[in-house]
């Protein structure tokens, strides 16, 4: 049996696709750097931008701020619920205004958290991601608070564990 072409070689991570407008002048001065740096001009941006967050500090007003690339992996997270948390938890000036009102729901549904402390370690993350698209649908107004899990006092057998 003859191996397919897609099962040879190393798996590569899927990137991303952003379409983004540029003006002409810009767009041919970002070729031009392509051709110097000796790249395609989607290697040359992104090369670009990781250059840009090496050097920008995420928080902008503290001289002292770590760059964005430098909490990278703090931040970084595969659900975009956890993402989410973290930014707001870290950086709560960075949110924009949809991020900003779902926030607002997750701070205020005590079903979450476990004890009073709004602190990550306190943050019960499995059951926001169950429960992700009902928040957003109500932050969208999309839907009512009904929708969100209540609170409740948890099991005695493990503290840690909200079960939904």
């Amino acid at each position: 049996m003859e191996e397919s072409k897609k099962s040879k070689g190393a798996k590569l991570s899927r990137s991303e696709t952003l379409s983004i407008r540029l003006d002409p002048r810009l767009r041919y001065l970002a070729e031009l750097g392509a051709r110097i740096e000796r790249r395609s001009i989607s290697s040359f941006l992104e090369w670009a931008l990781q250059d840009y967050l090496k050097r920008t500090p995420i928080a902008p007003e503290n001289i002292d701020s770590p760059t964005v690339m430098d909490r990278a992996d703090s931040l970084w997270e595969v659900d975009e619920s956890d993402r989410l948390v973290k930014l707001a938890l870290m950086y709560p000036g960075l949110l924009n205004h949809e991020e900003q009102k779902i926030w607002r729901l997750i701070r205020e549904c005590n079903a979450l958290w476990v004890g009073s402390s709004r602190k990550v370690e306190n943050f019960n993350f499995r059951s926001l991601r169950k429960y992700w698209n009902q928040f957003v649908m109500v932050a969208r107004d999309e839907a009512g608070e009904e929708i969100l899990p209540k609170a409740f006092s948890p099991p005695k057998s493990d503290e840690n564990e909200i079960p939904f």
